[in-house]
């Protein structure tokens, strides 16, 4: 078996250029070029010789750690870093000391750079960049990143001195959040709320509970189909969609409560002949109101400002799936399990009456 040689070794780099001064022509040291060069500012003899500067001193502050003792040296040592050449022109622009006292506001005046740095700063702002580029995210991408910076500075105000302890972050991205977080938590609120008035509402319409139960059902099946399409369509969660949502169980429960009340006055004996009824006598009424109210937000669909055309989209998916709900899911439900006879009722509205006479 015959196995090829591996190749030699690659020859040293050759040493770096002399600078010139010192040496001889082939004399030991300090007259020959031999030897090893002395150091900076050595004499010699002929021109073979060479002579190398010497390495920089290591800076005091290239490699200075947190925490340090107090205030001022914080502030001594964070103005030296920023006065070495090699990290001025990366980090002035991000640093930025400040002085806002009565008299410097009074003036005008109180800003700070790392141009102008002032004698008895007050406080300090560093810059970062931040990797969520997007200028509108959902609360939830940006939650865990603020996490991350809170965590973090608790980290270092527990390590800094007393009087550096209050270090703090601020982003427009955390200011979006909470304002997302603020919408999520009064949507739910508002259509919660929403749903439970519509409850109360229909319990005192029809006076039968079975009923205003089967409707509420059907209203909660609206809100969160509307929800659905909203997420499909790529709608943000905002001001016009918490205001969608709280208004949601509000115009849903029309369609339904009309075909309810028609329902319950029906004399027939069976559930099939009540929802009959129900359909002959208000069928074509509901639906003719929830074909005008889709044409009124299909006119909203022109229009060039955000606020309206939104609020169009908003009307039409409720409308349209308020509609569908109550005259196949809603009466569905009544034909299968709706109340006959009495079973369910509290009251007559006679009954009512009765009542108020007296």
């Amino acid at each position: 078996v015959f196995r090829r040689r591996p190749p030699p070794p690659a020859p040293p780099p050759p040493p770096p250029p002399a600078l010139g001064g010192a040496g001889g022509g082939g004399g030991p040291p300090p007259g020959g070029g031999g030897g090893a060069p002395p150091s900076f500012g050595g004499v010699g003899g002929g021109g073979g010789g060479s002579f190398r500067l010497p390495a920089p001193p290591p800076s005091p502050y290239a490699n200075l750690t947190f925490p340090v003792d107090d205030a001022e040296a914080f502030v001594e040592s964070l103005r030296a870093f920023l006065a070495l050449p090699q990290f001025a022109r990366r980090f002035a622009q991000r640093v930025s000391f400040h002085n806002f006292t009565a008299d410097a506001l009074a003036a005008g005046g109180g800003g700070g750079g790392a141009d102008g740095l002032l004698d008895e700063p007050r406080f300090v702002t560093v810059l970062a960049n931040t990797t969520l580029k997007d200028s509108f995210l959902p609360f939830l991408t940006i939650e865990p990143h603020y996490d991350a910076w809170e965590a973090h500075m608790a980290a270092f105000n527990e390590r800094a001195p007393a009087e550096l302890a209050g270090a703090f972050h601020t982003s427009d991205k955390w200011i979006t959040m909470r304002t997302q977080a603020i919408y999520v938590e009064s949507a739910w609120q508002g259509a919660l709320s929403s749903v439970a008035v519509a409850f109360v509402v229909l319990s005192v319409a029809t006076l039968n509970p079975i009923v205003a139960l089967l409707a509420t059902v059907s209203i909660c099946a609206v809100v969160l189909t509307v929800a659905a399409l909203a997420v499909i369509i790529g709608w943000q969660l905002g001001v016009i969609e918490s205001i969608s949502a709280i208004m949601l169980a509000g115009l849903a429960v029309d369609a339904t409560a009309h075909l309810a009340i028609s329902y319950l006055e029906s004399h027939s004996e069976t559930r099939a002949d009540k929802v009959r009824d129900a359909f002959t006598e208000m069928g074509v009424t509901v639906l003719g109101g929830a074909l005008t109210s889709m044409g009124a937000a299909a006119a909203l669909f022109l229009c060039f400002m955000q606020f309206f055309f939104k609020f169009g989209g908003a009307l039409f998916m409720l409308m349209a799936s308020s509609i569908t709900f109550a005259l196949f899911f809603f009466m569905t439900m009544l034909a299968i399990c709706g109340p006959v006879g009495k079973w369910g009722r509290a009251l007559k509205w006679r009954d009512v009456r009765s009542l108020c006479r007296r």
